[in-house]
């Protein structure tokens, strides 16, 4: 929902990530998916970012999926959660650092996205999943999911000034992954 003071860019897309992770056979999402209202696959096992029919959004945690069902327009499955009613969830990894991708949600209902790359040591090491927690809590948001990472994590924008849409970040790859 929008706040007093938002503004949005209307137009074609500036930014975008890779979401979920998904069957690298059939291409096939795994965890919550919903296109346009449509139920593309249902799972009360993890979490799923969502934009509602009525704008807002939200990030549900395993078991919200059939409270929701009938009101989702958009979502993806969230691989981990990392932060839920504001507060950091026990138990993530503080040793292993990684490229991330990342979805949360402020208490004034913005959604924020970030991508960490990694693997590309001196230049990026990546983060921890409690170090992307933490970085997504000092940024406001009271609930976070960990999406896709690793090689798959790509991030894309039409920069500022710019007028065609590109990879930004250093895929470990070297290059865009497919993805679903």
């Amino acid at each position: 929902k929008a706040a007093a003071g938002d503004t949005y860019y209307q137009g074609s897309v500036v930014a975008g990530i890779n979401a979920s992770y998904y069957n690298m056979t059939t291409g096939q999402p795994t965890g919550i998916f919903v296109m346009n209202g449509v139920v593309g696959n249902a799972s009360e096992s993890a979490g799923y970012f969502a934009v509602m029919k009525d704008g807002s959004v939200k990030i549900g945690v395993k078991g919200d999926y059939a409270k929701d069902a009938g009101n989702i327009q958009e979502a993806i499955g969230i691989y981990t959660m990392l932060i839920v009613d504001g507060e950091i969830c026990k138990g993530l990894d503080a040793t292993t650092k990684y490229p991330r991708q990342t979805i949360g949600i402020t208490a004034n209902g913005k959604v924020i996205l970030m991508s960490a790359d990694g693997n590309q040591a001196p230049t990026s090491v990546g983060l921890t999943s409690f170090e992307q927690a933490q970085v997504m809590k000092d940024l406001g948001c009271v609930w976070a999911g960990h999406l896709d990472g690793g090689g798959s994590m790509t991030y894309g924008s039409k920069p500022e000034g710019e007028d065609s849409f590109r990879i930004v970040n250093n895929p470990t790859d070297g290059s865009e992954r497919a993805i679903s």
